[in-house]
């Protein structure tokens, strides 16, 4: 019995099809139904029925789920306690949400690879809602990102917060004293789509403040916000210290609000079942690169 085969049963299992698994290990499908049909014949039982596409487990599949992932979870306590790390070789896929990527995301990439150079990091950065989505589906091994919910099939690290404020450009007389929500929704509101963290955080601010939006204009990228921010097309929510160097050079202006907005919280998640591998470790050092406020969250 080979660890290829027990791999290639792994992630059948969790992403429900062969063609999934195959491109999860970055094999052929072929490859991926040879190594199952090596393993259904080394055991003398079926552990796989196909359904259409989608492949289903037989009781006796089942059963070796989790002997399957022990042996998976093993091999990598042996490589991370005994294998040189220089010689740790395989494929990281990380989701990132867009402040991370815009912040401390590249000390990241520069200490894993010094670290360990044979481990290729493959980046999707998104918005929560689809990172989460695509953690769901197996499409992803870890993600940082803001923590929307509690998922119990997940570890999460803390990786700090972000202050954010209203802001907007001078150009539009915005006032100096402190400002209601009321006052703020009578703005132009460039915002983050619905499928982001800070879209719910910030209808939240509105709805407790009995405040709604009249006018607003979503966005999927945070980068094009602070720049329509800038020309004056209405006002935005920002991360503080990501344009210090805009406030400082009077390009954006921060309003003061009453309440403040919160800041948000950042985490790296992963599946519960990956806490000794790889995975775990590149969970572990966005822990030690972030740049985020190590304020400890309320819980």
């Amino acid at each position: 019995m080979k660890i290829q085969q027990l791999e290639a049963f792994v992630w059948i299992t969790r992403l429900g099809s062969f063609a999934a698994a195959a491109e999860r290990l970055n094999v052929t499908q072929p490859t991926i139904s040879q190594r199952i049909h090596e393993l259904e014949l080394q055991l003398g039982v079926p552990i796989f029925m196909r359904v259409g596409r989608r492949a289903q487990l037989t009781d006796h599949g089942r059963g070796l789920m989790p002997m399957a992932e022990d042996m998976m979870a093993l091999r990598e306590e042996i490589l991370k306690r005994v294998a040189n790390p220089a010689n740790v070789t395989g494929t990281v896929k990380l989701g990132v949400a867009e402040l991370v990527a815009l912040t401390w995301l590249p000390q990241l990439i520069d200490r894993l690879s010094n670290l360990y150079p044979g481990v290729t990091l493959e980046l999707d950065i998104d918005l929560t809602e689809n990172l989460w989505m695509k953690m769901d589906q197996g499409e992803l091994d870890a993600a940082l990102l803001p923590k929307i919910t509690e998922r119990p099939h997940y570890q999460t690290i803390f990786l700090g917060e972000a202050p954010f404020a209203w802001m907007g450009s001078p150009s539009l007389g915005l006032p100096d004293r402190l400002l209601e929500p009321t006052e703020i929704a009578q703005w132009p509101i460039l915002l983050l789509s619905q499928h982001s963290n800070l879209f719910s955080i910030i209808e939240s601010w509105f709805s407790d403040a009995g405040a709604r939006m009249h006018r607003r204009a979503l966005c999927n990228n945070l980068y094009s916000i602070a720049n329509l921010t800038k020309c004056g097309l209405g006002i935005s929510t920002l991360p503080i210290d990501l344009y210090r160097g805009e406030i400082e050079r009077k390009e954006l202006k921060i309003l003061r609000t009453n309440p403040r907005l919160p800041a948000v919280q950042y985490w790296a998640a992963y599946r519960q079942n990956e806490a000794a591998s790889l995975v775990a470790e590149v969970a572990k050092l966005a822990a030690e690169c972030s740049t985020f406020s190590l304020t400890e969250p309320i819980t």
